[in-house]
């Protein structure tokens, strides 16, 4: 009896266009899909990507994009030493890219011998300047160098003549007089157009520099050179001191 009274609900209830069957589907299931877990699991690795991609740029480092360094340099009188005002105007700032730099553009520049002196007694020339050396003293001069490397004899000329030198290497080169030995210049060669000199307080200044890691070098004539490692241009002024350890350059005597 139950059987018959079951067969006439489902008869009755087919003919009412009801599905009885059912149907029982996981949250997200298309009913003609089985399952969407595959693609989930693809959307969640995305933005666990991406979240991780945000936290990344959030606590990396700053790095600052001025393409410029600026600073001040202090000359101190080391022992036996004295210091004259602005003499720190000698010191030279350079820096010197870990990629590279731009080959710099060479030029022409003069150092006259005068009063038994090199006026100026300091050149900073990029690599394969040429320097002048003319005779604007009323004796005779020479013009040499011993430097490793750079070493040359102009040897010597009288009065209005005028002798040159290309510099072809970088570096400090010494340059003197083998008739009168207190006069000396230094020239120092550059293999970067990114220089500059410091001013008589010791500011200074360097713009339109690449970015990427470097160099900046700190070189006075009396000092030992400093180098500071640098991340490109930094937003922070540098600051240093040089010491005095070696006499300055005076006319002879």
């Amino acid at each position: 009896m139950k059987n018959i009274v079951g067969a006439c609900v489902l008869a009755c209830g087919m003919a009412a266009g009801l599905h009885t069957t059912p149907v029982i589907a996981k949250a997200g299931m298309h009913p003609d899909h089985p399952t969407d877990e595959p693609r989930q699991q693809e959307v969640r690795k995305r933005a666990r990507t991406e979240r991780a991609t945000i936290r990344k740029r959030e606590t990396a480092p700053v790095r600052e994009a001025s393409a410029e360094i600026s600073g001040r340099i202090a000359l101190a009188a080391g022992p036996r030493q004295d210091v004259l005002q602005g003499e720190v105007s000698q010191t030279v700032v350079y820096f010197l890219p870990a990629a590279g730099a731009d080959k710099p553009s060479p030029e022409r520049f003069t150092a006259a011998t005068y009063t038994k002196g090199f006026d100026p007694n300091l050149l900073v020339v990029p690599v394969g300047s040429t320097v002048s050396f003319p005779n604007r003293d009323v004796i005779i001069h020479n013009v040499f160098s011993s430097t490793p490397g750079s070493a040359f004899d102009l040897g010597m000329y009288r009065p209005g003549e005028t002798r040159s030198q290309r510099f072809d290497r970088a570096g400090l080169v010494v340059v003197g007089c083998n008739v009168h030995r207190g006069m000396r210049a230094n020239v120092l060669v550059l293999e970067t157009p990114h220089y500059t000199r410091a001013a008589a307080d010791g500011s200074f200044k360097l713009s339109g520099l690449p970015e990427g890691k470097g160099t900046l070098v700190i070189w006075h004539p009396r000092a030992s050179a400093q180098a500071v490692a640098v991340d490109g241009p930094v937003a922070a002024p540098v600051i240093r001191t040089l010491v005095a350890s070696r006499p300055r350059i005076a006319s002879y005597q």
